[in-house]
């Protein structure tokens, strides 16, 4: 079998993790090709927008992860008093765009902010 010469298309891709008690998202963002990390992208842009489209917060990062000195490829954004700006069930889009070798890589994916059915319940009693 012989490798095809055609390159294949970059994709971006992230997850989005965020923890009802420290009121905090962590995003973790990636471009990859062929199923590999792209190790050298430049910068990772995330905005988050309603559901009806209106912007709602942007955050970068230029620093990818590093491991033993060795840049990954992967970029960790965290996103702190997320509740100021969005409502637990609330679905939200973001836009997450990867700047690698001069050019900008995106894609959208969809999130639903919610809280586990006990921490519901439990939330407002801390907060008395």
């Amino acid at each position: 079998m012989q490798r095809s010469d055609v390159q294949q298309d970059i994709q971006v891709l992230a997850d989005f993790a965020f923890d009802a008690y420290t009121n905090r998202m962590t995003i973790h963002a990636w471009a990859q090709r062929g199923g590999l990390l792209l190790t050298d992208p430049t910068r990772c842009d995330v905005t988050i927008y309603s559901a009806s489209g209106q912007t709602l917060m942007t955050m970068s990062s230029s620093v990818p992860l590093s491991d033993a000195g060795k840049a990954t490829g992967v970029f960790r954004i965290e996103w702190n008093n997320v509740t100021n700006v969005l409502a637990y069930g609330g679905t939200y889009f973001a836009k997450v765009a990867i700047l690698y070798s001069g050019q900008t890589y995106s894609s959208v994916v969809s999130y639903t902010l919610r809280l586990a059915v006990d921490m519901t319940v439990v939330r407002p009693l801390l907060m008395r």
